[in-house]
């Protein structure tokens, strides 16, 4: 065989160039493996220098003989590559001047182009199959059938007469047609080994595989290698154009002999003739010749000799020669064997869609659950429910942590996908705490049993959870966003990967429960806050209102003051003066309005110049009784009045004159309903307020009374009747105070009038907040 000129060091690079691939096709890294393949071996001097003669009419028959001739084992392989050329010249052609005088100069040309290619590749081949990168590129096969293509493209040629494609021309362009796949997997190894797996895998064409993993194909990498070596131009478009669409094929000079290439190549593929390295469906022979313009029939006889053809041939270049039965029951196994390699995956194509209608079916039962304004707790209890459907769970639950603040608790869910309890989680007794725990056991879908947690768990929970069989799955884990983290328990299989669109699904739900639970306490807040201003603002106006009645009374009591200081003096010495009954009648009414016009005015002075609150410690029940008496006196008569004082309330931290006056204003406004008056004190359990509530047993207020009862001068009773001040006196002194006065109707009929007061309670004494110690105690007061 012919010594091979070898560039040095393609191999050398190919783990480096592996390294560079990217799937995402970069140019840069696509013309570097361009590069490489540049670098390849070059043909034989004696191959080169016969091709560099070109036509025969512009070289001496002598030269070319000589060339040739000069390898006694390329001479010996050119003959017999010849003589099957042309079957009808059987044992004439002895020599190469003959060849080449009854054959032509292009026929010998093609065998020596043949000759040479093939001893260049396939010697170093078998070295590349013996590195340790080497990626399963099968040699021996691929030879084969690239033998078995030239051989269909030289018969279909042969057969097809009236397109002038010559018969040899054919038979090279259809043995170099695949030479870029072993270009490729020469420089790339291991990269193209990751291709023909792809291949396999899924049942995919070698030029598919390459161009998602290496981002160039066997079809590109071709041209480039016949652009190295100068092969004629049709053997270049056949190597880079087979198997293009007939229509893109129209305009070309070599389209009739890519046909043929196509057709010859489809044809040993559908008989399974060598290894191509593809791995989609072989197409029909007779599909392929309608395509591009052939007889399908003629295709057909061409099929049918192909084994024998193919038999002679790979002895002539030096292959092991199976006789045409071999053959046969080698294609035969093979097909045999892509038939139970795509019935595998069919199965295991039918097994993964049954697994993706079930996790469908899953995502859309999720989302027909009424999972509208559902809280972060019941969205996670869906998602442990949804979860231990798809993966035959009996147990579920979750670790929850609502949001960075909150602590992490479990949520124990049921078989309907409720919420039968939660526990908080203290931290563990060692180590960063529960969340360094968790982010240990829930890095995927893990046995809990293998992680520090399961013990943990076990001495938290309550008896019977049996955290040892469980598996944790992290569903929505952003532990560094402010945003639930929740990670599902179950005892059922493990997650897969084709489980993520349902475990996203999840995670998206329990997001949006977070987003609207985070919604409606805003929501929440801002009507608290709206409330508390309209209460601002309405507390606001009345003070205003306070102040200008306050700017008004000070205003005009120095002047009122001092008129009806004379006019109540003049009139008591009339009345002391005066012996007539009437007129001493007519005096004594002059003063006693005068004194209650000085009231009037003292009273909205209170407004003018409101009083500091000076607390101090007060017993409750005389400041209470107090109170009663000053009513009893002003008002003149019996009045039935009961007391309901908390015992526990002894003393308060009150403003003694300032309550005591709350209290008789209270009082005297529920005495005008000329009914039973009762006083009761109690602590607010809630929030510890000293409450003071003053009812009666009247008919209750009106709506109008009830709107405007605290404003100044209302008064539903007739004009002259009252000032209309008592109750709006009674608000000022409770705010000065620092607390709040309301009045409603009582439920069981009459108004009941409630001051609160805070800070009440003495230093140092028992704080019953929160403990139901109030007892009634009604006294009469007579």
């Amino acid at each position: 065989m012919t010594a091979v000129a070898t560039a040095p060091g393609p191999a050398a690079a190919s783990s480096v160039i592996d390294s560079a691939i990217d799937p995402a096709a970069d140019p840069a890294r696509v013309e570097l493996v361009l590069r490489r393949i540049d670098q390849l071996p070059t043909l034989s001097p004696i191959a080169q220098r016969v091709l560099s003669l070109g036509s025969a009419d512009e070289a001496e028959l002598a030269d070319i003989v000589r060339i040739i001739e000069s390898d006694p084992a390329l001479t010996g392989r050119i003959l017999s590559l010849c003589r099957r050329a042309e079957h009808g010249l059987g044992e004439r052609i002895t020599t190469v001047e003959r060849a080449t005088v009854m054959l032509g100069f292009e026929a010998v040309r093609s065998a020596i182009l043949a000759v040479a290619v093939f001893d260049v590749m396939a010697g170093d081949g078998a070295r590349i199959e013996e590195r340790d990168d080497a990626g399963g590129f099968q040699r021996d096969g691929f030879w084969k059938h690239c033998i078995a293509s030239a051989c269909a493209a030289e018969a279909i040629a042969r057969a097809h007469a009236e397109l002038r494609v010559p018969p040899e021309e054919a038979f090279v362009c259809g043995l170099l047609h695949d030479l870029g796949k072993l270009a490729l997997d020469f420089v790339l190894p291991k990269s193209y080994g990751r291709v023909l797996r792809m291949a396999e895998q899924r049942r995919l064409s070698a030029a598919a595989a390459a161009k998602r993993i290496i981002g160039l194909d066997h079809h590109v990498a071709g041209k480039r290698l016949a652009e190295h070596w100068s092969l004629p131009t049709v053997v270049r478009d056949a190597m880079w154009l087979h198997g293009q669409p007939a229509e893109s094929l129209a305009d070309l000079p070599h389209a009739a002999t890519i046909a043929s290439v196509t057709a010859g190549r489809d044809a040993a593929r559908g008989l399974h003739l060598g290894w191509s390295g593809e791995h989609d469906a072989p197409p029909d022979a007779a599909d392929s010749a309608l395509r591009y313009g052939l007889d399908p029939d003629r295709v057909q006889e061409v099929a049918l000799a192909l084994p024998a053809a193919m038999s002679e041939r790979c002895g002539d270049l030096g292959l092991d020669a199976p006789d045409s039965p071999t053959l046969l029951m080698e294609a035969i196994a093979r097909a045999n064997g892509w038939l139970s390699e795509t019935n595998l995956q069919l199965r295991q194509t039918a097994a993964s869609a049954r697994r993706q209608r079930t996790l469908l079916d899953a995502v859309s039962r999720f989302h027909r659950a009424s999972l509208v304004g559902e809280s972060v707790l019941g969205a996670t209890a869906a998602a442990a429910h949804s979860a231990a459907g798809v993966l035959g769970a009996s147990t579920t639950g979750a670790l929850l942590k609502q949001g960075p603040a909150d602590p992490w608790q479990f949520v124990f869910v049921d078989e309907r996908g409720g919420i039968t309890g939660t526990t908080r989680l203290a931290a563990p007794a060692e180590g960063d705490g529960i969340e360094a725990v968790v982010r240990q056991a829930a890095a995927g879908d893990v046995a809990l049993g293998a992680t520090p947690l399961a013990d943990w768990l076990a001495q938290t929970l309550p008896d019977g959870a049996d955290p040892a069989s469980w598996r944790l799955l992290p569903v929505a884990c952003d532990w560094d966003r402010d945003a639930p983290d929740a990670v599902l328990v179950h005892d059922g299989q493990p997650a897969g990967d084709d489980l993520q669109p349902l475990i996203a699904t999840w995670a998206t739900a329990i997001h949006a429960a977070a987003r609207h639970d985070r919604s409606r306490r805003l929501s929440e807040r801002l009507a608290d806050a709206n409330r508390a201003l309209r209460e601002a603002q309405e507390r606001l106006a009345e003070s205003e209102s306070m102040v200008r009645l306050g700017r008004m009374t000070a205003g005009a009591a120095h002047e009122m003051n001092t008129p009806l200081a004379v006019i109540s003096g003049r009139a008591q010495l009339l009345d002391a003066t005066l012996e007539n009954a009437e007129a001493r009648s007519a005096a004594a009414a002059i003063v006693d309005a005068a004194d209650r016009l000085s009231g009037l005015i003292t009273t909205l002075h209170v407004f003018a110049d409101p009083p500091h609150p000076s607390p101090a410690a007060v017993p409750l029940a005389p400041l209470v009784r107090h109170a009663v008496d000053a009513l009893r006196a002003q008002l003149g008569g019996a009045i039935e009045v009961a007391t309901s004082l908390d015992p526990s309330i002894q003393d308060a931290i009150v403003d003694k004159e300032l309550v005591g006056r709350v209290l008789l204003e209270l009082c005297r406004n529920a005495a005008e309903t000329g009914s039973r008056v009762s006083v009761a004190a109690r602590v607010d359990p809630i929030d510890d307020m000293l409450v003071l509530e003053v009812s009666d047993a009247g008919p209750g207020l009106s709506e109008k009374a009830l709107k405007h009862a605290f404003d100044p001068f209302f008064s539903e009773k007739p004009a002259g009747r009252q000032p209309g001040l008592g109750l709006t006196l009674a608000r000022r002194l409770v705010d000065l105070l620092g607390g709040g006065l309301s009045i409603e109707n009582a439920r069981t009929g009459g108004a009941v009038a409630t001051c609160t007061l805070p800070g009440w309670r003495p230093p140092g004494g028992p704080d019953t907040a929160g403990e139901d110690l109030v007892s009634q105690h009604p006294e009469a007061v007579g």
